[in-house]
C-alpha cells in the first residue's frame, strides 16, 4: 500500500512538473477557428478537415525533450491539435516541434510566408523529402428562399512533394527528373542512377530512394 502511494506520488510530481514546463515553454496555444468556418456550428459538412479525423495516441519533440500525448493534424487550418481532458489547443508552430502519429511523421517549416505542416518522408542531415497534404473548403451555397443549396464540404487536393536541402527553402519535386533541374552540377550521376535504378517518374517510393542518392551525392562534395 505503501509503495502504491509513493508511486501516486510520484505520478503527481510528474503531472505537475510536465504541465509547468508546457506553460513556460508556451508548447501548447489557444484553439482558434477561423472566422470562414463559424457557420458550420448548426450545419452538417461533408468530407474531414482532418488526416486523422479520430484523436491518435502519438509523440512530439520540442528540443530534446519528448511528450506523449492525443493527436490529430487538421490540415485545413495547418495545426496539430492536442486533446488535453475536455479541451484542445495546438502545438505551437514558432517551436517547430516533430510529430509522430503512428508510422507518419510531421514537422514544420516555413513556406514561404508562415510555418506549416509537412509530412517527413525521408531526411538526411539538413536535408529532406516532405509531403503536404492539401484540404479546400468549399462554403455553404444558399437558395434565394434561405434554404441550403449545397452543403459545405472539406475537399481533398493531391499532395505535393517537395525537396528541402536547407530547411529553408522549398522546391516542388513532381517526378524524377526535377532533381537534376535543381542540382544541375550532379546532371549526369543522376540520369544514371535513374536509368540503372529503373526509378519511375511519379512513384513516391522511388523519389524517396532518389533523395537519399542525391542527398549522399551533395554531403560527398561538400567534404
Amino acid at each position: 500500500m505503501r509503495k502504491a502511494f509513493t508511486t501516486l506520488l510520484a505520478l503527481m510530481a510528474f503531472n505537475l512538473l510536465f504541465s509547468q514546463n508546457l506553460l513556460s515553454e508556451r508548447i501548447f496555444i489557444e484553439k482558434k477557428i477561423p472566422a470562414t468556418l463559424s457557420e458550420l456550428d448548426s450545419i452538417d459538412t461533408e468530407g474531414t478537415p482532418y488526416f486523422n479525423p479520430e484523436f491518435t495516441k502519438g509523440s512530439f519533440t520540442v528540443g530534446n525533450t519528448s511528450y506523449i500525448a492525443d493527436m490529430r493534424y487538421n490540415i485545413y487550418i495547418e495545426m496539430i491539435e492536442v486533446q488535453q481532458d475536455n479541451t484542445i489547443v495546438y502545438l505551437n508552430p514558432a517551436l517547430k516541434p516533430k510529430v509522430t502519429l503512428g508510422e507518419k511523421t510531421f514537422v514544420y517549416l516555413n513556406y514561404p510566408e508562415k510555418t506549416m505542416v509537412y509530412e517527413l518522408l525521408a531526411s538526411q542531415k539538413n536535408a529532406m523529402l516532405v509531403k503536404k497534404h492539401q484540404v479546400e473548403f468549399m462554403p455553404v451555397k444558399w437558395n434565394k428562399n434561405g434554404s441550403i443549396k449545397k452543403y459545405p464540404a472539406y475537399r481533398k487536393i493531391d499532395p505535393v512533394i517537395y525537396f528541402t536541402p536547407d530547411q529553408k527553402e522549398l522546391f516542388n519535386v513532381e517526378k524524377t527528373t526535377d532533381f537534376i533541374s535543381l542540382l544541375p552540377g550532379e546532371k549526369e550521376p543522376i540520369k544514371k542512377f535513374i536509368q540503372q535504378e529503373k526509378l519511375k517518374k511519379k512513384n513516391e517510393a522511388d523519389l524517396i530512394k532518389l533523395f537519399n542518392y542525391v542527398a549522399g551525392l551533395t554531403e560527398a562534395n561538400q567534404r
